[in-house]
């Protein structure tokens, strides 16, 4: 009896505190949800608590509202009636996967009582609810969102529209361009003013510049290796500060043709390029080859002087001829009278002879007679030698001056031809070299051609001799001989500065010079040559620079 008091003393404080715990944690949680209530149905997300099976425990307000049923329709209903029927097998599994605790997501739209379809997005959380495990839906209607995507997605499509239709119409246009531009004889290039690098080139520039192919050419303006360097490097400082200040620019230049090393003349007209904002960054170059327009007008320069000099030489041919007859009168007596004085000579000396002996101190001139003897046939001899080099150099002037017919059927003494030559540009030689000699044997005969016009190219290769020279001890030779294949070979050979190797085959191109600025036109040699194999022959050089020359005409022998 005692013992079960005992126990029972012991053991109902303990059921006591249990029964005041649950009392008051039942309190607890109705007040909990007395005070929960309210927040739960002033949230505007639709709210659903659901039992493991997808059973409705609970719904608030907002989805009492937004699904039009009431709470008793809604409470006992499974959450796959809420949802379109065609969608219901995948809500199932959906809702098992919630259960499971691996799924939280749903994005299943929600059925409302009339059928309207509201595209919801719903978050899952566990928890409990009456002591019971429950699955929490929150729901967000996302139809303002779609809508907004919707429309977002049309304005991509359209923006993506109008960007693929710019890009088309861009893309057409730079094919356009390209194409435009491509199918012009002139260079087009739009270059950067800061970096100057090419932005475009078009096709011209590849074959007037000398490239193939394109992908060859420098990427920028100061890196290309053809312009030469007195042309643009210069002013290339002032044309891009000018393009900046907005001026358009014309200017000219020279370069060497890549692939063939021909110089050709370009004029070129630079533009500035502005962009929507104003700046300037880039210009627009269009070059256009005007070495034929170069070459015409030099050839018409030359055309004119040719026809002020043929003037002259007309006037100064009147003038020689008048001189020519004024000095060969005198100069024929002096011949005759000298002849006669010469023929009549051993008669005198006879007198003379015997005069002295009479008088051993007779004299001529104030010089003892014996003295002046042995000169006498001399003085004779060198007035007949004056009056006939007098004689010569009037035949040289006349014909000089004479107009050339042109006739290429004469027969050509090579030895006259080479004489009349080195008569003209005597003195000329003089004044370079203390060391010209002419080597020709006597029986090199002739050939057929024009005289005056093979003349006019041997004075050409000796003048170019004479200026080759760096100093009078350096030697001039001209020789002439007739070869085994039955030709005349004349060799004018120098000591002077010689012929760079690059230049060497370009030395009888038209206006290939360098002389320019001692007024060397470049047309000597190239007119020679036209000479040369116009009497079907040929003019070639050999040279080391440094060491010299050698000219070498061959022209076919009679």
């Amino acid at each position: 009896m005692n013992t079960s008091l005992i126990a029972l003393a012991v053991i109902f404080p303990t059921f006591f505190l249990i029964w005041l715990f649950i009392r008051d944690r039942n309190r607890i949680a109705r007040q909990l949800k007395y005070n929960w209530q309210p927040l739960f149905d002033r949230i505007d997300e639709l709210i659903l608590v659901l039992d493991q099976t997808g059973t409705i425990l609970k719904a608030n307000h907002a989805a009492e509202k937004q699904l039009g049923y009431t709470p008793s329709e809604l409470i006992g209903m499974n959450v796959l009636m809420l949802h379109p029927e065609e969608r219901r097998a995948e809500t199932v599994a959906v809702v098992a996967e919630m259960a499971a605790n691996t799924k939280d997501y749903c994005s299943i739209p929600i059925l409302t009582k009339d059928g309207t379809i509201i595209p919801m997005e719903t978050r899952v959380t566990h928890g409990e609810w009456d002591g019971k495990p429950v699955m929490i839906g929150v729901s967000r209607n996302v139809s303002e969102r779609q809508k907004n995507e919707k429309e977002l997605l049309q304005y991509k499509t359209q923006l993506e529209e109008m960007v693929h239709k710019r890009t088309a119409a861009l893309e057409k246009s730079r094919r356009r361009f390209m194409q435009l531009a491509d199918n012009i004889n002139e260079i087009f290039s739009l270059i950067e003013l800061d970096t100057l690098k090419f932005t475009f080139f078009n096709k011209a520039a590849v074959r007037l510049f000398g490239y193939d192919p394109l992908d060859n050419l420098p990427t920028t303006l100061n890196t290309l290796p053809f312009f030469l360097p007195d042309n643009v490097a210069p002013r290339l400082d002032m044309i891009i500060q000018g393009l900046k200040e907005g001026r358009e620019l014309t200017l000219e230049f020279r370069i060497r043709r890549q692939n063939d090393g021909a110089i050709r003349w370009f004029r070129a007209t630079a533009k500035p390029v502005r962009e929507e904002s104003g700046a300037i960054r880039s210009m627009a170059v269009i070059a256009m080859d005007v070495t034929e327009n170069k070459q015409a007008a030099e050839q018409e320069r030359l055309r004119r002087e040719q026809l002020l000099q043929a003037d002259k030489m007309a006037s100064l041919g009147v003038l020689v001829s008048g001189m020519a007859h004024e000095i060969n009168n005198p100069n024929n007596l002096i011949m005759l009278n000298a002849d006669i004085l010469s023929a009549s000579l051993k008669d005198m000396i006879s007198a003379l002879d015997a005069w002295a002996a009479v008088h051993p101190d007779f004299t001529l001139n104030r010089l003892p007679y014996a003295q002046m003897r042995p000169e006498l046939p001399v003085l004779f001899t060198g007035i007949t030698g004056g009056a006939k080099r007098i004689s010569n150099i009037v035949h040289t002037l006349k014909r000089f001056t004479q107009i050339d017919e042109g006739r290429t059927d004469q027969q050509v003494s090579v030895h006259e031809v080479i004489e009349a030559a080195v008569s003209i540009m005597r003195n000329f030689i003089i004044q370079h070299t203390h060391a010209f000699s002419i080597v020709c044997p006597d029986n090199l005969g002739h050939l057929r051609g024009n005289f005056q016009q093979i003349e006019q190219v041997i004075i050409n290769l000796l003048s170019n001799a004479c200026q080759a020279l760096r100093n009078p001890s350096e030697s001039i030779i001209l020789s002439a001989e007739r070869t085994v294949s039955d030709r005349i070979r004349i060799t004018i050979t120098d000591q002077g500065v010689g012929i760079p190797k690059d230049n060497l085959n370009k030395i009888i191109q038209p206006f290939f010079t360098t002389r320019r600025d001692l007024g060397g036109t470049g047309l000597g040699l190239s007119v020679s040559y036209s000479i040369i194999e116009f009497h079907h022959g040929r003019l070639y050089f050999e040279s080391e620079e440094g060491k010299g020359t050698r000219a070498i005409i061959e022209l076919p022998a009679i």
